[in-house]
């Protein structure tokens, strides 16, 4: 985005050279427009380097992220109901039953799945 507003201030100046008038008024604010917007976007670059910079790896942000990823592969190896129930109500998971058949709709997904009870 920088490098695209980088080149229409070029090109804004050099129209800019060439025009007189109206047009070179029209050119002017436009001009003014994309000085301020290049600011704006060099600013939150500068802002996003500062945040890089400052986030730091520390050993014990590296222990308990190990804790957790240790925590919850253990939790899924023998899961309780209430932990299955939880996952799936995490995952928003709702199932529907009419006759024979069931639908299976999650949040993430885009469609349902159908299933019969027939072939199961």
């Amino acid at each position: 985005m920088l490098t695209d507003c980088e080149k229409e201030v070029t090109d804004c100046a050099a129209a800019l050279v060439k025009a007189s008038g109206a047009v070179g008024r029209a050119l002017e604010e436009k001009a003014h427009e994309v000085n301020a917007r290049f600011d704006a976007l060099t600013r939150r670059r500068d802002e996003l380097k500062a945040e890089i910079a400052a986030r730091k790896v520390t050993e014990e942000a590296i222990d308990a992220a190990l804790r957790f990823r240790q925590d919850v592969f253990t939790g899924t190896q023998n899961p309780s109901f209430e932990m299955k129930r939880r996952g799936l109500e995490v995952l928003g998971v709702e199932v529907k039953v009419s006759g024979t058949r069931f639908w299976v709709n999650f949040r993430v997904g885009t469609c349902p799945a159908v299933f019969d009870f027939q072939t199961f």
